[in-house]
C-alpha cells in the first residue's frame, strides 16, 4: 500500500464515540492534495475488536496500528501476531509485527526462539535415547535456529512486498 511511497499519509484520529481511528491514505499517481485518493482505509481499534484483530488497548499503540493494517489484508491472525510476538506487546514492549519488521530482526527472533526450544525438546526427549553426542546435537540446534530463522525472515519480507505495506518507520512516526 505505502511501502516506498512517500507521499503516503499514516495518521491516528481520536473520537470519543469511535474510539482510536488510524487513517491511512495512499494518493493515486496524478494525485492532488485532498482530491482524487485512491484508497482510505480507516481502522478502528477499540477493545471490542480484539478478537477479530488482534489488537488490544494494552498493546502499544503502533502495534495495533500494524495489527490493523494486517487485518485489511487478509493475512491469517496467527501469521501476523505470533504467540511470541503476542508476549512482547502484552508487556508493552514495542516489537514490530513480523511482516513490519527487518529481515534481520526476523531472522535473529525466530531463529533464537525456534533454536532454543525445539533444541531442548530435542535433547530432553529424543538425543538421550540415541546416544546423540553433546557436540553434534550443539551443532544441530544452531544449525535448526539459522534454518528456521532465514527461512521465516523470507517468507516475511516476501509477503510484506506481496502486500505493499508501509514501513515500520511510517507507522511509529505517525502514532
Amino acid at each position: 500500500m505505502c511501502r516506498g511511497n512517500s507521499r503516503c499519509q499514516l495518521f491516528f484520529i481520536r473520537h470519543e464515540t469511535i474510539g482510536m481511528c488510524m487513517c491511512i491514505v495512499s494518493p493515486s499517481e496524478d494525485w492532488i492534495p485532498g482530491r482524487n485518493l485512491q484508497r482510505i482505509f480507516l481502522v478502528v481499534l477499540k477493545d471490542d475488536l480484539h478478537n477479530s484483530i488482534g489488537a488490544s488497548l494494552s498493546y502499544p499503540l503502533e502495534v495495533n496500528a500494524a495489527l490493523g493494517i494486517l487485518k485489511t489484508t487478509g493475512i491469517w491472525r496467527s501469521n501476523y501476531a505470533p504467540f511470541f510476538h503476542r508476549m512482547f506487546w502484552r508487556a508493552g514492549v514495542s516489537i514490530p509485527p513480523p511482516h513490519f519488521a527487518s529481515f534481520g530482526f526476523n531472522f535473529v527472533f525466530a531463529g533464537i526462539w525456534f533454536g532454543v526450544v525445539w533444541g531442548l525438546l530435542m535433547w530432553f526427549l529424543v538425543w538421550p535415547q540415541r546416544g546423540t553426542p553433546g557436540v553434534q546435537a550443539v551443532f544441530a540446534w544452531i544449525l535448526s535456529g539459522v534454518s528456521f530463522g532465514l527461512l521465516m525472515a523470507l517468507y516475511y519480507y516476501i509477503r510484506a512486498r506481496k502486500y505493499n505495506l508501509p514501513l515500520w518507520s511510517q507507522i511509529k512516526a505517525a502514532s
